[in-house]
């Protein structure tokens, strides 16, 4: 995924690129609940989910434990087309999960950030925007309309 990242954002002239980055809420209670088995159920569901609602152009991957990526880009790619993609996410997300014959919510914290530098920049930008969505109660968040202290944005690093 960074691999693929690199390549659109090395591109000399790219078309608009946005990436999200989710991380799933409560889902540390179905672990914890419901036991590993289950979690990976709802995991894989959640993965469908994701799919079926990215484009065959968009890039989805799992970073692992409960957060995701999605890159978006193409020609259209601004603030409203990557907050429509989170949309589309969270509805998605919200309906009811059926794990063992048990019904189960969750939802998810996503962060949006465009483009603006490397991936490492990126992927700092939509850290900081999720972390903000999720402390709000969840939903989504667009790193440029958040306000972000120069400290706080340094302190993030993602490997």
């Amino acid at each position: 995924m960074l691999e693929h990242l690199d390549i659109l954002l090395a591109a000399p002239r790219h078309d608009p690129i946005a990436l999200l980055l989710l991380d799933l809420n409560r889902f540390k209670e179905v672990n914890d609940t419901y036991g590993h088995q289950a979690g990976d159920n709802l995991l894989e569901q959640a993965a469908r989910r994701l799919a079926a609602v990215t484009r065959d152009g968009d890039l989805l991957a799992r970073l692992g434990g409960d957060e995701f990526v999605v890159v978006v880009s193409g020609p259209n790619v601004d603030e409203r087309a990557a907050v429509a993609v989170a949309d589309r996410i969270r509805e998605a997300l919200r309906e009811t999960f059926i794990v063992e014959e048990i019904d189960m919510t969750i939802d998810v914290s996503i962060g949006v950030a465009l483009a603006h530098g490397d991936s490492n920049l990126l992927f700092q930008q939509a850290d900081i925007a999720m972390y903000h969505a999720k402390r709000s109660g969840g939903g989504h968040a667009v790193f440029d309309r958040i306000p972000v202290r120069p400290s706080v944005a340094a302190s993030v690093n993602r490997s």
